[in-house]
């Protein structure tokens, strides 16, 4: 019985393999990592982000219906701020170092300081700056 089951999970392994070696497109190779770190063979490759988009799919169709309208409805929030991040050029002053709301303000073009926090704060909320000690920095 165990002798079956592992020719059958073989087989399985096998056909996997075999797919992806076969449907990769010739001469396309695996982006190149960023980091350090070798980026794993095609087909190896391949799987993971055939798992990673299974999940993601999975995920996608077991949401709630009630918290994907919250997700619908707050990438407009997202889009909206990372457009005025991007305009205001804030990552440009915020490049090498962490500053406070104060000296960012007068760096950026004299904005408004309060304003300036309050909008730092809703960068933060979706993930673009962070903040640490009263300081603003970027994420990475």
């Amino acid at each position: 019985a165990i002798s079956t089951n592992l020719a059958i999970v073989g087989s399985i392994l096998a056909l996997a393999v075999g797919y992806l070696i076969g449907t990769s497109p010739a001469g396309v190779t695996p982006p190149v990592a960023v980091t350090k770190g070798l980026v794993p063979p095609w087909p190896i490759f391949r799987a993971v982000v055939g798992a990673g988009d299974m999940l993601a799919g999975l995920a996608t169709a077991t949401k709630v219906p009630e918290v994907a309208m919250i997700d619908v409805s707050m990438s407009y929030m997202t889009a909206s701020t990372a457009y005025t991040f991007a305009k205001l050029d804030l990552a440009d002053y915020m490049a090498d170092k962490e500053v406070d709301c104060t000296s960012l303000a007068k760096a950026a073009g004299n904005l408004n300081e309060d304003m300036l926090c309050r909008f730092l704060s809703t960068a933060e909320a979706v993930g673009l700056v962070k903040q640490t000690e009263g300081k603003w920095g970027t994420t990475p």
